[in-house]
């Protein structure tokens, strides 16, 4: 399998275009087609960087790159088996045109080093088991705290997830979805996904105990924090940022003490701009109604993308002033993906009476591991 050349002649050339095309055989409707809305330009075939809202993909050493790209398909094609309604050949177009969809603008430049996260990404593997990560905490009324890591399907951000439950033995209360990845002793978070819980008399009484240890009164009052960010932090949703919380308590259980946070992905947010084409050619009648109805549909996008990416920012922000775990720039973050070093001592200061006893579970279990 030439890898180079199929990127080159079946990749390439189709994302210039911004649609890629993917056949599979459906047992009950024969062939199907399915299009992947994917755009960037690349040096690979000489193109120029002409559009500063399209990612151009500058590779910088031509033989490392088709290495690596082929080290990462191999890997792929063992951690997802490939499935029976489509052939061998169009199910490596369909990893190698999905490649870059979880790339930055920054990763598109150097593309070596995101192949590399990426790969390491996949080398990781986690027994797909629930595992206790603290029980009868008392300000959870003495519930017990489990975490789950799963593989996730190709298509999402990482190959990874890791979801908490709480429970009291007889309920439940499942955290959102983290998606993740590792690579060189640093975790990736690419998203946090809420999911819907059973509504009942325990999933409120730990909802209204999260929210009350994080409300904003136990925010540390910093004299350089921007008032954007005094003012957004309001709008953060208590048990994302708690739940995130528990996901760096477990880093740190396993020696990982810097994240990266990946905020915006340029290749999934040209995909939703093209579904929105489709939608307005559907729904309009005619081409004014069809121009107003894309102008519509762009805004809320827009308007619905930046609430995300700030929200996800501003969650880390708050989380970092309940704590003082964090330290990294937020400024930067919101636009390429900062970094954030974790800090979680003995000694440091933490408000919440919940994060609190958390911190303090989550340090003798460390100090029993050691001894």
């Amino acid at each position: 399998m030439n890898v180079k050349e199929i990127f080159l002649k079946e990749i390439i050339p189709n994302t210039h275009k911004g649609r890629i095309r993917i056949v599979q055989n459906n047992p009950y409707l024969g062939e199907e087609e399915f299009f992947y809305n994917i755009k960037y330009y690349s040096n690979l075939d000489g193109s120029k960087d002409i559009d500063s809202q399209v990612p151009y993909l500058r590779v910088n050493n031509n033989e490392l790159f088709f290495k690596l790209l082929e080290d990462y398909l191999y890997l792929m094609l063992e951690k997802y088996e490939k499935p029976f309604d489509i052939t061998k050949e169009e199910y490596v177009k369909k990893i190698l045109a999905l490649t870059f969809n979880n790339a930055t603008y920054n990763d598109f430049l150097y593309p070596e080093e995101y192949l590399k996260v990426r790969i390491n990404f996949l080398k990781e593997n986690y027994e797909e088991t629930e595992k206790n990560l603290c029980s009868n905490v008392s300000t959870l009324n003495n519930s017990s705290i489990y975490y789950k890591i799963s593989k996730q399907s190709l298509m999402l951000e990482t190959p990874y997830e890791c979801q908490f439950r709480i429970t009291d033995g007889e309920n439940n209360y499942f955290s959102p979805t983290i998606s993740f990845g590792i690579s060189n002793d640093c975790c990736y978070v690419y998203a946090i996904q809420n999911i819907k819980n059973q509504n009942n008399d325990y999933l409120e009484s730990i909802d209204q105990i999260i929210k009350e240890n994080l409300k904003n009164d136990y925010i540390i009052n910093k004299e350089d924090m921007s008032s954007y960010f005094k003012k957004n932090m309001r709008n953060v949703s208590p048990n994302f940022v708690f739940f995130l919380y528990l996901f760096i308590i477990k880093l740190k259980q396993i020696g990982i003490d810097k994240v990266k946070i990946v905020p915006f992905l340029p290749i999934r947010y040209y995909d939703k701009e093209k579904s929105n084409e489709f939608k307005a050619n559907v729904i309009g009648k005619s081409e004014e109604e069809k121009k107003e109805i894309l102008i519509k549909l762009s805004n809320e996008q827009k308007k619905i993308q930046l609430n995300l990416t700030n929200k996800f920012v501003n969650n880390i922000q708050k989380l970092e002033c309940l704590t003082e775990m964090l330290d990294c720039d937020f400024e930067e973050m919101l636009y390429v993906g900062g970094w954030a070093n974790l800090k979680m001592k003995e000694n440091t200061f933490i408000l919440s009476p919940l994060l609190k006893e958390l911190s303090e579970i989550s340090l003798e279990q460390e100090k029993n591991l050691s001894n």
